[in-house]
C-alpha cells in the first residue's frame, strides 16, 4: 500500500538508463550517462499523491563506478535517509555494477526506510525504453507502507539481500509480502514473488 502525500527523493548516478543513441532503434551503440536525472523522471508519470525531488550524485558509466562515488552515494543517501519528510530513496544506476553498489549501500546504511536502485538495458532514446517503466516500479516500491532497506527494483521484479547470515554476499531472496511491486507486464497487477539472485551476471525467478 502506498503512502499518500510520500516525499521520494531520485539519486541520479547515471548509467544505460540515461544513455543516448543517434536513433530510437539503436539499442547498442549507445552512450551511458548522458541524460540527467532530472530529464529521466520527466518521461515518467509519478504515482499519484508522491512528492519527488532529484539531484544528481553522479554521471558514470556503471563499469567505471569506484569507491569515491560509493562513498559520495552513501554519503547523500544517509543525508536523505535522516530527514523526516522523506519517505525512501530511489537511486538510478548502470547495471554493470548494480549488484555491486546494492550490497555496498546495503553493508554501510543503517536504511529504516527504503532504497530502490533501478536502471535499464536501453537507453533512453529507445524506441522500447525500459527505463521509464522500471523507475515508476521503484517510485511506487520506494513509497510503499512498512518497505525499507536496499533492494533492487527491475523489469516487473524486486529483489533484496537476504538476511541470513549463511548467505553468500550475491545471494538476493523475495521482498516482504507486505511490499509489492506493480507488474508492467500485466496493468493492474502486482507481483509480490521476487526471484532469487545467483552467482554469475543473471537474475532468475
Amino acid at each position: 500500500m502506498q503512502v499518500s502525500g510520500a516525499k521520494i527523493v531520485v539519486l541520479g548516478t547515471g548509467g544505460t538508463i540515461a544513455g543516448e543513441a543517434a536513433s530510437a532503434s539503436d539499442n547498442v551503440g549507445y552512450r551511458s550517462a548522458q541524460r540527467g536525472v532530472a530529464d529521466l523522471l520527466e518521461g515518467v508519470s509519478a504515482a499519484a499523491g508522491l512528492r519527488i525531488e532529484s539531484e544528481q550524485v553522479a554521471q558514470v558509466d556503471s563499469k567505471d563506478m569506484d569507491f569515491a562515488v560509493w562513498t559520495l552515494l552513501a554519503q547523500r543517501c544517509a543525508h536523505w535517509l535522516a530527514q523526516d519528510d522523506v519517505a525512501g530513496l530511489v537511486v538510478t544506476h548502470g547495471t554493470d555494477t548494480m549488484e555491486e553498489t546494492a550490497f555496498f549501500l546495503h553493508c554501510v546504511l543503517d536504511a529504516r526506510k527504503p532504497v530502490v536502485l533501478t536502471g535499464a538495458m536501453r537507453p533512453a532514446t529507445s524506441a522500447e525504453a525500459d527505463g521509464p517503466g522500471n523507475l515508476a516500479d521503484a517510485l511506487a516500491l520506494a513509497a510503499g507502507q512498512g518497505a525499507n532497506g536496499v533492494c533492487v527494483a527491475f523489469a516487473g521484479r524486486c529483489m533484496r539481500r537476504s538476511k541470513s547470515p549463511r548467505s553468500l554476499p550475491t545471494a538476493w531472496t523475495r521482498s516482504p509480502p507486505s511490499i509489492p511491486v506493480p507488474c508492467r507486464r500485466s496493468p493492474g497487477a502486482t507481483r509480490r514473488g521476487c526471484p532469487q539472485r545467483t552467482g554469475g551476471r543473471g537474475w532468475r525467478s
